[in-house]
């Protein structure tokens, strides 16, 4: 099968689009979203969908104009329409906030390009690499079920889709196709640098895994982020239901409160999803919000005294008051 083929059935077989729609491939000018761009340009009737290539230059790295030069003139040679922006990065922040900054401004720019093409699907190029890497990344952190899913297929976020037609293919697929239909690309020069930590993955601790204790390495942790994702969407499906059933929900939306006896009983597990679907509720995500504070919120309606506070990110307040335990976003009164 070739990869062209693959990646066709892929998305079929994931439901990752809609036939009539148009999709925003996010292309940087390396040799994957280069490939992604070129198979999709090959498929798009077969699955009726209308492209458009979008470039970020985050102005990063010297270099970044002349990738986004590179993508400018890809898109002109296949006749996709394009769009572009580039970061003016005020900021003094450090190289690793500067980064997470960057990449926020990449979202915004991903979504004004949906917004003015009347387009709600973002096409990513990750491949099983880097979902490797992302997975031992977070094992290495100590992540939990949800986090160890790694990358999903089909993601929503802020309104968007985002998909990765690539996962289910890997880096040597990639580099075969290149070679073989003679693409041209840009290559990111930091990709190679040992001071970012997910580099240090790929360079150093993977081959070092492949070596001597798995040569298959990649595909096994690509696996296993697909087995959890399967036990993670049956519990999610679960913990939505008893959300449903014991969350009260107040009418400003600013409150959720949960009876303690109801969600004492409660699996150790469901209690969790029922805590981050709540918090998620009110602030409209999770970020920041650790397996410590969980710890501390268990704690709290295990053995906490009546009225007492567990402050969270993001202006969460949790207080066990008597039979009830109330989450609420903003100060009290």
């Amino acid at each position: 099968m070739t990869l062209t083929e693959k990646t066709k059935n892929y998305i079929l077989s994931n439901k990752l689009l809609t036939p009539g729609e148009k999709v925003i491939i996010g292309v940087s000018g390396g040799p994957d979203s280069v490939t992604l761009t070129h198979i999709l340009f090959k498929i798009q009737y077969d699955l009726d969908i209308r492209l458009h290539i979008a470039h970020y230059n985050h102005n990063l790295r010297t270099g970044s104009k002349t990738d986004q030069d590179f993508v400018r003139e890809l898109a002109q040679k296949l006749n996709i329409p394009f769009s572009t922006d580039s970061w003016k990065n005020t900021s003094t922040a450090k190289k690793g906030s500067i980064e997470e900054l960057a990449r926020i401004q990449r979202l915004k720019f991903f979504n004004e390009v949906a917004k003015q093409q009347g387009a709600k699907t973002i096409v990513l190029a990750h491949t099983e690499d880097d979902q490797a890497e992302t997975v031992l990344m977070r094992i290495l952190r100590g992540s939990g079920l949800n986090g160890l899913r790694g990358m999903l297929p089909k993601r929503m976020l802020n309104g968007l889709t985002f998909i990765r037609p690539l996962l289910g293919s890997s880096r040597k697929e990639i580099e075969a196709y290149v070679k073989k239909n003679k693409l041209l690309f840009r290559t990111d020069p930091t990709n190679n640098q040992s001071i970012f930590y997910r580099n240090r993955i790929r360079i150093n601790l993977l081959p070092l895994i492949e070596k001597q204790y798995s040569s298959n390495i990649k595909h096994l942790l690509s696996n296993l982020s697909k087995n959890i994702s399967v036990d993670f969407d049956y519990l999610e499906l679960q913990a939505k239901k008893a959300f449903k059933k014991y969350a009260r929900i107040s009418k400003n939306n600013n409150c959720i409160k949960f009876e303690l006896d109801k969600l004492q009983k409660q699996h150790v597990s469901m209690k969790r999803m029922l805590l981050r679907f709540s918090i998620e509720h009110l602030k409209g995500n999770t970020n920041r919000l650790t397996l410590a504070h969980i710890n501390e919120i268990e704690g709290l309606i295990l053995k906490g005294p009546n009225n007492a506070i567990v402050n969270l990110p993001g202006n969460i307040i949790i207080q066990k008051c008597r039979k009830v335990l109330s989450i609420e976003r903003g100060s009290r009164i």
